[in-house]
């Protein structure tokens, strides 16, 4: 990758800005750290920032070790974590720079617990804007019922809220107040429907793009049905998830990598509407 000599004579700004267009991986990112100590440093503390970072059941240990490691947490803004075991909600709970987290409502939760460093009213992740939840069922009275309201504090900062299962009964509009963008998941929509799952949303006041995603829907232009519940909302639009397209996970790294992503809906996505 770097088998040029005569590359790392360059000075740290001129190494930073090719490191951002090589970096684009967690495995790249590995691979750049094992060059030498310089690559190492600058890529360490200059990219981190910017690798969205996904982990499962098998990742989880290793990273909270790397993280635990010259508190590299307060380096990671983007999140997406599989699970629900103690590790993930330790991982989570010590990367307090985040801006992007995907996780389960379990995860959420423990984010939301008491910092013995803050007052009992502040939370650890001011910065959390972007938040994709796997699941949402009685989360958010869950969410609610959290002492010194910091449950609702954290869903007041939340800009972007994506759902990957309808929207749960117990869902609050009031605790959104900065949401902006919105997204969730079907297969069969329906008029009907549709106006039932957006009513909670639809009065928020910055609320500007409603995102509906699907995985059934024929390879063709919209028909008519599909033309008259894009006349519900004017933000409303319709990505559909098909063979050769991006999937979930690309669209979400798509926020931290400044390219196509789920709220932009162009280039290589499938925008319905």
């Amino acid at each position: 990758m770097f088998s040029v000599p005569g590359i790392f004579s360059l000075p740290n700004e001129l190494l930073i800005q090719i490191l951002s267009l090589v970096c684009n991986s967690q495995t790249r990112y590995h691979s750049l750290l094992l060059v030498n100590r310089r690559i190492h440093t600058l890529t360490k503390f200059e990219q981190l920032p910017h690798i969205p970072i996904r982990l499962n059941a098998s990742s989880v240990e290793s990273f909270l070790e790397f993280i635990g490691n010259d508190d590299n947490s307060s380096l990671v803004k983007h999140l997406w974590i599989n699970g629900t075991s103690p590790t993930c909600m330790k991982i989570a709970g010590s990367c307090t720079n985040l801006v992007s987290l995907a996780c389960s409502k379990v995860v959420l939760y423990s984010i939301c617990r008491p910092n013995p460093f803050l007052s009992v009213y502040d939370i650890s992740h001011k910065a959390l804007r972007e938040l994709t939840l796997f699941d949402n069922t009685d989360c958010w009275s869950f969410l609610s019922s959290i002492p010194y309201g910091r449950g609702k504090t954290l869903c007041q900062q939340i800009t972007h809220l994506r759902l990957q299962e309808p929207l749960s009964d117990d869902f609050n509009p009031g605790s959104f107040t900065s949401l902006t963008h919105y997204s969730f998941s079907g297969n069969q929509i329906t008029l009907v429907k549709l106006i039932r799952d957006l009513a909670p949303i639809q009065k928020l006041p910055n609320l500007k793009h409603i995102v509906y995603t699907t995985y059934f829907w024929r390879d063709a232009p919209p028909d008519e049905r599909t033309r008259v519940i894009s006349s519900v909302d004017e933000r409303f639009r319709v990505i559909y998830f098909g063979p050769q397209l991006p999937g979930e996970f690309a669209l979400w790294c798509g926020s931290a990598r400044q390219t196509d992503s789920l709220w932009t809906g162009v280039g290589t996505l499938k925008c319905l509407l």
